[in-house]
């Protein structure tokens, strides 16, 4: 391919008070040749063909303080150009201006993956960053090449100057090349390796002379950008900023006073300890209150919560169920996918059928309509085939359609007839009433036992369309409201966005959701299936339903300040332990230990919640105690009205004997 490599040459324009210098000594001359062959040498052994090679110049200053410096542009752009490079100059940048990159065409620049800086004023360093790090191809994690043109006495305090603003920009794979003081046209290589000697990147005046160069010969032919990161980070701390949510954040202990806390259960603080003890870095927790997860907007950029303290450089790492954005992607570092997890609606469980409505639906109307017409046609029949004109040796009482009505229901009851009909007729319709009411009996038995032992709900809502049909509120996490926002153009969007209420504690909506049964949640499943299981009436009924129908499915990743030194580092191991099935074991042994323990906090209880009229639809013993307490009475009066009768009874007789005796 004749593009070998893509050249992006950014000069970045520095203040001058004097004019450049069209005519150079013949040392100056041969520092020029000599460098220009040094960055080609390096380029073609440490950079890969067709990468992206961002070089940003410095002119010439007249300064009575140094040396005349020495210019690049002269040979080393012939130099990467005759090795079919692709070449782009822009001397006048206008970075940072933020309507340039406020387009979803930001995602299309490619990022660099090296950078050559040339500075004529070490002091000047952190320019030349600021202006590359606002261009849309800024790449912390690229290879950084800094060249000094000019002479310096104290090259200890320049070093360490130049190294500590690199870190400041998380530059880890970075060189400076400084021209000898004691040989001409020759360059010094120095790097600086930020975890060596047990440190933490707060030593920067220990840098290493790695190599030198003269004339494009490399004294040791050294990897210049080896890899900088030890197996052991010696303890480093790490800052996570992260939610109290379950099941990805479980039981934070806050560790005394202090903002920090220790997290040992939760399926990404799993993760993340795992991760620090297989590198030897200490996680320090800090929990972001009232579930800000934060996002950036448009044109400030700017973001709170989690993204925010990720983009201003408080943390270095944010974990909570995080979905990948585009806006995020541009701003921030992340992991390979790690969970897959959706966001759905949990709406209030119907209630329970009321006892009354179990004994008065026991069976349907229509077939107590057809019982009722089937006794009037048993009745009519039976009277009929009774009369004395057609059937003259009945008994006379079967011919009366009260009497008859009585011995129906007296079989269907299940009490014995003393009169029994004499003719087959009569008889042959009394035994099928009698099969009847057996079956019937039989039928309704059933259906009442089924009735009282089985639970029946009312009616429950199962889809988007019937919370759309309800009067309940729905309550969304700030976060999960981009769901909604970028597809408003649906009915079904549009009118749940208009009804959204924001939910900054997701337990305290829950609550809400299971006992107020006023509104409708939308959550991580992971999070429902986890806490839904504590949210458990007094009788075993559960107070929550979820919903088939998913808003969204989306990956979960951590997400890392941008230029995050560790980012690689912690994101193949992660996928290592991906790749083991780990978070697989995490999830199951985190939802065991929760069903076992309930380690889901709920200080609700039913009693707080429910309301008057909701406990009397139950029927207990109370509700017909009454009909006992009728019965007593009814045997109490039948009782005293058998005894005043036998009183009566035996008194009048006594009467009738003596005045029998008396007139007798």
């Amino acid at each position: 391919m004749h593009i070998s490599l893509f050249l992006v040459v950014i000069c970045a324009l520095v203040e001058s008070y004097g004019e450049l210098v069209p005519v150079l000594s013949a040392e100056e001359e041969d520092m020029r040749i000599s460098l220009a062959k040094c960055i080609s040498e390096a380029s073609d052994q440490n950079f890969k063909p067709f990468e992206v090679i961002t070089i940003s110049l410095a002119p010439i200053l007249n300064d009575t303080s140094y040396y005349q410096s020495t210019a690049l542009d002269g040979l080393l752009l012939p130099e990467l150009f005759d090795k079919n490079k692709w070449t782009l100059l822009v001397k006048q940048p206008s970075w940072g201006r933020p309507s340039m990159f406020q387009s979803h065409t930001y995602l299309t620049f490619t990022k660099s993956d090296s950078y050559v800086i040339q500075l004529n004023d070490f002091t000047k360093i952190e320019n030349q960053l600021h202006y590359l790090k606002r261009h849309p191809s800024w790449n912390p994690h690229a290879k950084f090449i800094i060249i000094l043109t000019s002479y310096y006495e104290n090259e200890g305090h320049l070093l360490e100057f130049i190294t500590r603003r690199m870190w400041w920009c998380d530059i880890l794979n970075g060189v400076i090349i400084l021209a000898d003081k004691n040989k001409a046209a020759n360059f010094n290589i120095y790097s600086w390796f930020p975890f060596s000697d047990g440190s933490c990147g707060n030593k920067f005046n220990k840098l290493l002379h790695i190599d030198s160069c003269y004339d494009g010969v490399m004294t040791n032919n050294t990897d210049w950008f080896p890899n900088k990161l030890p197996p052991k980070m010696n303890n480093c701390t790490i800052h996570v900023r992260t939610l109290d949510y379950p099941p990805y954040i479980v039981k934070p202990q806050r560790v005394g006073n202090t903002s920090y806390y220790h997290i040992r259960k939760g399926l990404e603080a799993q993760l993340m300890n795992l991760v620090a003890s297989t590198c030897n870095v200490y996680m320090q927790y800090e929990i972001v209150k009232n579930d800000s997860v934060g996002d950036f907007a448009w044109p400030a950029n700017q973001s709170t919560g989690l993204m925010g303290a990720l983009k201003r450089g408080d943390a270095d790492i944010a974990v909570a169920s995080l979905s990948a954005t585009w806006q995020r992607h541009l701003n921030l570092d992340s992991t390979s996918a790690y969970f897959q997890d959706s966001v759905g609606f949990c709406v209030p469980h119907s209630d329970e059928t009321s006892q009354w409505e179990k004994l008065s639906g026991i069976m349907d109307s229509s077939i107590w309509f057809g019982v009722i017409i089937t006794v009037a046609v048993f009745i009519v029949i039976i009277k009929f085939l009774s009369h004395q004109k057609i059937n003259p040796e009945e008994r006379p009482i079967y011919a009366d359609g009260g009497n008859v009505a009585m011995k129906i229901l007296a079989i269907s009851i299940g009490n014995a007839v003393n009169l029994q009909p004499k003719s087959n007729q009569v008889r042959f319709f009394l035994m099928m009433w009698i099969i009847f009411s057996l079956q019937f009996d039989t039928a309704y038995q059933t259906y009442l036992m089924s009735a009282l032992t089985n639970l029946e709900y009312s009616f429950q809502i199962r889809t988007v369309d019937d919370i759309l049909d309800s009067d309940l509120e729905v309550l969304f996490r700030p976060d999960d409201m981009k769901y909604f926002m970028g597809s408003s153009t649906t009915r079904q969007s549009q009118e749940i966005v208009a009804r959204w209420k924001v939910c900054n504690d997701l337990d305290e909506c829950l609550r809400r959701t299971a006992y107020k049964k006023d509104s409708v949640i939308a959550a991580s499943r992971l999070y429902i299936q986890y806490a839904k299981s504590s949210y458990i009436s007094k009788t075993g009924l559960p107070l929550l339903f979820c919903i088939q129908e998913q808003i969204v499915s989306f990956p979960v990743v951590a997400y890392m300040r941008h230029g995050f030194p560790l980012q690689h580092k912690f994101d193949n191991i992660i996928s290592s332990i991906n790749s083991a099935g780990y978070l697989q074991r995490f999830e199951q042994d985190l939802f065991q230990e929760k069903n076992f323990t309930g380690g889901f906090k709920n200080t609700s209880t039913e009693e707080d919640f429910l309301d008057v009229d909701v406990k009397n639809k139950l029927l207990t013993f109370g509700h017909i105690k009454p009909i006992f307490m009728m019965l007593f009475g009814g045997y109490v009066i039948s009782s005293f009205a058998f005894l005043m009768e036998l009183f009566l009874y035996k008194y009048a007789h006594r009467l009738k004997t003596f005045f029998r005796h008396k007139i007798g």
